[in-house]
């Protein structure tokens, strides 16, 4: 069933486009902040207490650990705008308005890309191209399919495109100095709002200590090994019923 993001009551079937607990809706939600898009990349430091190579870092963590729950599109976005009553319906707005900038999600979808070569017309005079150099004898390619063949191996899956349904986004305000998860609604079923935001507090003394990357990188881990436990749980259920699983851990 539905969680609402405010309060995490749970939202019956019946129920209107509101939460019957506190009231909370996507239109409520638009009124306080806006309808305008979230410009959104896989780490949005819109606080900007990350250097580039920090959001670097952290983008390879997460490009790591979200192969490990497929097809989970894990996501960091850092404000200093929120107000304290709203915050976690902020969060939710957040998702819901995410413009996703896909290239900072590219390697989900392009890996071993093969580019086309460049095609054009040659000039009369211009001296032609140098000739393309020897293949590789056979010990060369042996080699290089031995190598290829171990990375692949090495690998897991690459999970689907990005889908606003699967994101699960930790959302940390600077100046309030608190954080929570937001995440779509397939992963509903998967997410304990308790236990995923419990995880935050596993990195309290890097957050006071203002050391980002580590408190971030620590928060991460353990949601994805509480998403990936609760699912065995789920998918055990689903299994039982006949009906197909949603979530490949």
């Amino acid at each position: 069933m539905p969680i609402c993001p405010q309060c995490s009551a749970t939202i019956h079937a019946g129920a209107d486009d509101q939460c019957p607990a506190c009231g909370y809706s996507l239109l409520r939600a638009d009124r306080l902040f806006g309808g305008d898009k979230v410009e959104f990349r896989r780490v949005q430091d819109c606080a900007g207490v990350l250097t580039h190579a920090e959001c670097q870092e952290l983008i390879h963590t997460l490009e790591e650990l979200e192969r490990k729950i497929p097809p989970v599109a894990l996501c960091i976005y850092t404000t200093d705008k929120g107000g304290s009553d709203s915050f976690r319906a902020h969060a939710h707005w957040i998702l819901n308005h995410a413009n996703i900038h896909h290239p900072s999600f590219g390697r989900r979808e392009q890996h071993n890309a093969i580019e086309d070569p460049e095609l054009r017309w040659r000039d009369p005079g211009e001296p032609a191209a140098p000739p393309a150099p020897a293949p590789p004898g056979w010990l060369a390619r042996l080699g290089q399919a031995l190598r290829e063949y171990w990375q692949a191996a090495r690998r897991h899956k690459l999970p689907p495109p990005v889908r606003h349904e699967w994101m699960l986004i930790l959302v940390l305000d600077v100046q309030l100095e608190r954080a929570c998860f937001s995440w779509g609604y397939q992963l509903d079923p998967y997410v304990n709002p308790d236990r995923i935001n419990s995880c935050i507090t596993e990195a309290k003394l890097h957050f006071r200590e203002r050391a980002m990357v580590p408190a971030l990188t620590a928060v991460m881990r353990k949601a994805v090994k509480e998403v990936a436990a609760h699912s065995h749980r789920v998918n055990a259920r689903l299994r039982r019923s006949g009906m197909a699983l949603a979530l490949a851990v």
